[in-house]
């Protein structure tokens, strides 16, 4: 079961991919889930 940070990383991926046509950079991606890069690399475990 995925949690609430992991759950919107996944949305946003999805729906910025099939919208821009490409992956998010980091700032998107820090703009988009409100959350630093540093906790998103947390999820994936690096």
């Amino acid at each position: 079961m995925l949690n609430d940070l992991e759950r919107k990383l996944l949305r946003v991926l999805y729906n910025f991919s099939t919208q821009k046509r490409r992956m998010p950079f980091k700032p998107e991606l820090e703009r988009l889930t409100g959350r630093r890069y540093a906790d998103i690399q947390a999820i994936r475990g690096i």
